[in-house]
Parts: structure tokens; C-alpha cells; sequence
């Protein structure tokens, strides 16, 4: 079923389709990302009681850093 789906690309859902579409237009890369980690090491910080996040990021610029190795590239 599979292999039906990626010689007949009318079989693909409509969304997945136009982003097929899009990417083999463009002569840029476009990159599906995994911020979770980014997203949970926000939300961190909020518990810690950060309320500045701009303040924060200037005072510790390491966490920035560590908050980009964070991301996946998941396709």
C-alpha cells in the first residue's frame, strides 16, 4: 500500500501533497524542526520564576546555546 501511495501522489492526503509540491519547487531548503526540548526548557525557566526572558538570555547567554542544541531536524 505504501508503494501505491508514493508512485500515485493524487493518493496522498491533499496537505502532504502540496508540501511534497512546495519542496521540490523550491530552491531553498525547508526543514521540519522538534522544539519540544526548547519548548520544555522554557517552560523550566517559567517555573524557575524567570519572568524576564529578554533579561534572562542576556545574564546567561549560554542558555541559549544549550536551548539550540535542543532542536531536532526531523526531516
Amino acid at each position: 500500500m505504501k508503494e501505491g501511495r508514493e508512485e500515485n501522489p493524487a493518493a496522498l492526503p491533499e496537505s502532504e501533497g502540496q508540501f511534497r509540491n512546495l519542496s521540490d519547487d523550491v530552491a531553498i531548503s525547508i526543514w521540519n524542526e522538534d522544539l519540544s526540548g526548547v519548548y520544555d526548557a522554557l517552560e523550566q525557566l517559567r517555573i524557575d520564576g524567570v519572568t524576564n526572558l529578554r533579561q534572562y538570555l542576556t545574564d546567561y547567554p549560554q542558555t541559549v546555546w544549550d536551548m539550540l542544541a535542543m532542536v531536532r531536524v526531523v526531516h
